[in-house]
């Protein structure tokens, strides 16, 4: 609805007139005005909708000549909308909020760093949210939007579904057929969602087995030597059972005379 907006413009006439006559006028202004749109409002109020937003910005700027009488045209109700910026951490410069902005319509206004109320603890501190005002010329803004590496929310009016990678309507990041996987290489979605994660991950499992020797010498004058095998395996192997300690005769430390 709000690119539809960036092409309307609102003006009200003093004296009464058919739409044949508003449409002769229109015409006779400019030669590359097409409208779409012709309605009456009532109380001498009209509407006129054009094909693109700079036929409208066209009216805006020079107004309407109707017969004698130069009317001043406006921008319809609610022109600009207010695109709130929620969970960006503050030291990313509002410039790079500009200029991610700039992608789905004109800027209208500064960055407004928005801060805590009087009745707040922190009344006078800035909240880490922003508020910029804009005239959409594309649908909507994603949900979600990365600005300068970080992530954040984004909320206006009349906000659809519309991709954060593709910037598509009708489906999200997680479903975009254009992103690649991390994990297969394939199109269509995410690593969360791939389905040879487990495999990938029961390999991983297999080959990051660890086995730890641990050597325990018995002195020389003792009979015996022990040696103790310990192994040290995933969870996701089975646990094999304890075995006894083998033990073996030592050789004789010195030979006996005959």
């Amino acid at each position: 609805m709000a690119y539809r907006k960036a092409r309307t413009i609102t003006f009200k006439l003093p004296v009464t007139a058919t739409l044949g006559e508003l449409k002769k006028s229109l015409d006779k202004e400019s030669a590359r005005a097409n409208p779409t749109v012709i309605q009456d409002l009532g109380a001498g109020q009209f509407l006129v909708e054009f094909e693109t937003k700079e036929q409208a910005d066209e009216f805006i700027d020079s107004g309407l000549d109707f017969d004698e009488i130069h009317i001043t045209c406006r921008p319809s109700q609610g022109y600009y909308i207010n695109v709130s910026i929620l969970g960006l951490r503050a030291y990313i410069s509002d410039e790079a909020v500009l200029s991610a902005l700039t992608e789905f319509g004109e800027i209208k206004s500064q960055v407004i760093r928005l801060k805590y109320k009087n009745d707040h603890e922190l009344a006078g501190l800035e909240n880490g949210n922003r508020l910029v005002k804009m005239v959409l010329t594309k649908p909507s803004i994603p949900y979600s939007l990365r600005i300068d590496g970080e992530w954040c929310r984004v909320i206006h009016n009349q906000q659809q579904r519309v991709c954060s990678h593709c910037h598509a309507l009708g489906h999200s990041r997680r479903k975009c057929p254009e992103i690649t996987c991390r994990i297969c290489g394939e199109k269509g979605h995410l690593s969360y969602d791939c389905t040879q994660e487990n495999e990938t991950s029961q390999m991983k499992s297999h080959t990051q087995t660890t086995i730890s020797i641990s050597l325990k010498i018995i002195p020389k004058n003792m009979c015996y030597q022990t040696k103790n095998l310990t192994l040290k395996v995933s969870k996701t192997l089975p646990r094999k059972p304890q075995q006894s300690p083998k033990t073996f005769p030592c050789k004789p430390h010195y030979q006996t005379k005959k």
